[in-house]
């Protein structure tokens, strides 16, 4: 046996010894239902996805509206009527399409910085607000306009709403990805809210 063989064997032997690092899985750690809610056929839904992050809200907004679309029901992005959320005035123009458009349901993506508090923390925060189901209105308002944050890490949220009665009808919340994983698995996020929407019955 040749010594460059034997480096190679011994290399390969190394690296078998060591212990396997699974990558991280993203998913939907967390969901909330609400049972109070009589389900009905949504025929026509906008996305609203609220990040300071521009690639990553296409990705959201785009990718759900593909999903719904597919589907057979009518889906608009609300990017191009408010592609600034980092600006004043979005919150309003935001509401004011929903209402215009005429809908009958909203999905919404927030995207959210955890620099200052635990993937736990944010967790416990994510809970007891769902658990006091608020509106879509009330959501907008308390999130825009959007502060542009550097994090290591974000967590991002989605949450189905019943515009006729503006309540929140289903919500779901992922561990943290980090702004390249969240742009890059933007697909794969959309997916498992369907999915779960689909379980419930909602879709």
């Amino acid at each position: 046996m040749t010594r460059t063989r034997i480096v190679v064997l011994l290399v390969a032997a190394a690296l078998l010894a060591l212990p396997a690092v699974a990558a991280k899985q993203h998913k939907l750690v967390e969901k909330w239902t609400n049972s109070e809610f009589e389900r009905r056929p949504f025929g026509k839904i906008v996305i609203v996805a609220i990040t300071d992050d521009v690639e990553a809200r296409k990705q959201f907004e785009n990718k759900f509206v593909s999903h719904l679309r597919g589907r057979g029901v009518e889906a608009s992005v609300s990017y191009g009527i408010a592609p600034n959320l980092t600006a004043p005035p979005s919150e309003g123009q935001v509401l004011e399409f929903i209402a215009d458009e005429g809908v009958d349901a909203a999905i919404s993506v927030r995207v959210v910085p955890l620099n200052d508090r635990s993937e736990a923390e944010w967790g416990v925060a994510w809970s007891e607000e769902v658990s006091g189901i608020g509106t879509l209105a009330q959501l907008v308002e308390a999130s825009l306009p959007v502060t542009e944050t550097k994090a290591p890490g974000y967590g991002v949220e989605a949450s189905l709403w019943d515009t006729d009665n503006r309540l929140r009808v289903w919500s779901g919340r992922t561990n943290s990805y980090t702004r390249k994983q969240m742009r890059k698995g933007a697909g794969t996020f959309v997916q498992f809210v369907i999915d779960a929407l689909r379980n419930e019955g909602l879709l």
